[in-house]
């Protein structure tokens, strides 16, 4: 829970307290606590929890969570939360199979200009194999068969690297 949320619900709290109407009972609940109390309940905390908490009935919670359909709206809270993680996820692996093709490039573009007494070429070589693997780990395939791939666009003067 964020400090601005802690702090909300506090204020919310604080508000509460000596609120009572004619005999006894309580008043309606403000849109304050309302919304105190659905933050709570949103972070899954039982309607007995949250009636201590913000000194409401259970019974005036739990109309309440039927009337302003606080089920339906946790749930639909959550379920933008996980399209927001989705999507997320979904830049973050565009993101590494983009390096990962990089990655085989530049082993590539490496292997036609290697000098002897530079690079090996069995490192050049990992560098490809490397970028396969991680490419093909993201796209969900079998990284089991990525060596035979590599020893087939190798030159024959390296396949024996």
């Amino acid at each position: 829970m964020s400090k601005k949320e802690k702090k909300f619900i506090q204020t919310a709290i604080e508000n509460s307290k000596g609120r009572k109407g004619k005999f006894g009972r309580g008043n309606s609940l403000s849109l304050e606590l309302k919304n105190a109390a659905f933050e709570l309940f949103s972070q899954d905390m039982s309607l007995a929890e949250i009636g201590r908490k913000l000194s409401i009935s259970k019974a005036t919670l739990y109309k309440t969570r039927d009337n302003d359909g606080w089920i339906e709206r946790k749930a639909k809270r959550l379920k933008q939360a996980a399209n927001r993680a989705d999507n997320d996820w979904v830049k973050i692996r565009s993101r590494h199979i983009a390096l990962a093709r990089s990655l085989q490039s530049k082993g590539l573009e490496r292997l036609k200009t290697i000098e002897l007494d530079e690079i090996s070429a069995s490192e050049t070589r990992s560098f490809i194999a490397e970028g396969v693997r991680l490419e093909r780990e993201l796209m969900g395939e079998s990284t089991n068969d990525t060596e035979i791939k590599i020893a087939l666009i190798l030159p024959d003067s390296l396949r024996d690297v």
